[in-house]
């Protein structure tokens, strides 16, 4: 059984990519804190609408060649995603140098995107233990 078959898996895959990137940007921003003209970049809020289509549109398949019956597809791929990258255009934040980079604000958006990570990691655990206990008939 392939758990990227199944919609609420693939939605909570898209959400962890979603944060993955968010993460790597928050991390982005911090490096440049003191950059002259750097503007602060972050992800735009990720909707259900949004996961749900991306989940629903994607398919599984794979372009591995096989040549030989006996071999294995394999399974995974990169992960691709659709998510829009917004600037921050507040300018009462921009400081003297054009920096717009508040320290304060990155750590809380990273402790922000840690914690949904958590919750979001201890959700698919739950959802791949109650789909063990149907399997084993509920023992």
């Amino acid at each position: 059984m392939d758990l990227k078959n199944i919609p609420m898996y693939q939605m909570m895959n898209n959400k962890l990519t979603w944060l993955s990137q968010r993460q790597k940007l928050i991390a982005q921003n911090i490096a440049n804190a003191t950059t002259p003209g750097y503007k602060e970049v972050d992800l735009e809020k990720a909707s259900f609408k949004e996961l749900l289509t991306q989940s629903t549109s994607a398919t599984s398949t794979n372009n591995v060649r096989l040549s030989d019956a006996k071999h294995l597809s394999g399974v995974g791929g990169s992960r691709q995603s659709n998510f829009t990258i917004v600037e921050n255009r507040n300018s009462a934040d921009e400081k003297i140098n054009g920096n717009t980079v508040s320290i304060e604000e990155q750590m809380l958006k990273l402790t922000e995107t840690s914690g949904m990570d958590r919750e979001l990691k201890t959700l698919m655990k739950k959802q791949v233990q109650f789909i063990k206990m149907a399997l084993r008939g509920g023992q």
